[in-house]
């Protein structure tokens, strides 16, 4: 290959990585600042999404940092139910059953909890909300997640036909809460593009 043509394509990587730090810096900026906003306004229910439960049974920080804050909208009347959306991961625990169990524990009544052991994934939690709030008859929800997910959380449940959608994050969080941002970058506009059903 010629020198020049060498060149070439040395500068049209350079320009290309160029765009893509770019890129990945203003999504991250507009993730960060949509994922730190608070609900304004009530809701019929808070949906909760599942994360890791530890081998002992017990909710990771990062879970009980999410029921935490579906806790404090319950709390605070600005929502009527909470339904807790998770699958069973790789340690074997049903994630759905241990936020219900935690929940309870914090003094929230049975019947308002609402059980989802079937989201495996953000989009089957956005489907299966959905199709709980048609039958309820519920029009809004504020879905309860990390700050890096909830963009693409809320983008999910808005094509899943819930037309009024919040976040909420928890208020306190790590600086390692910012490395999963790599994934959510590409992760949002697959969803976007609808190159992924769930």
């Amino acid at each position: 290959m010629a020198q020049s043509q060498k060149a070439l394509l040395r500068s049209l990587l350079k320009r290309l990585l160029l765009v893509l730090g770019m890129w990945f810096v203003l999504h991250s900026v507009f993730v960060t600042v949509d994922g730190m906003s608070q609900p304004q306004r009530t809701a019929d229910v808070a949906v909760v999404l599942g994360t890791t439960v530890h081998p002992d049974g017990k909710a990771s920080p990062w879970l009980q940092a999410r029921l935490a804050r579906a806790l404090e909208l319950y709390r605070q009347n600005q929502v009527q139910n909470i339904m807790v959306s998770g699958g069973t991961g790789i340690e074997g625990h049903d994630e759905a059953q241990v936020m219900r169990d935690y929940l309870l524990q914090h003094g929230v009544p049975e019947r308002v909890i609402w059980v989802d052991s079937h989201g495996d994934n953000t989009g089957l939690s956005a489907e299966h909300a959905a199709a709980l709030m048609q039958k309820q008859d519920w029009y809004n929800a504020i879905v309860v997640s990390q700050f890096f997910h909830v963009s693409r959380a809320k983008m999910q449940f808005k094509k899943a036909g819930i037309a009024e959608v919040e976040t909420a994050s928890p208020k306190l969080f790590s600086v390692f809460e910012f490395v999963p941002l790599w994934r959510e970058w590409p992760a949002y506009y697959v969803h976007w593009l609808g190159l992924k059903a769930h």
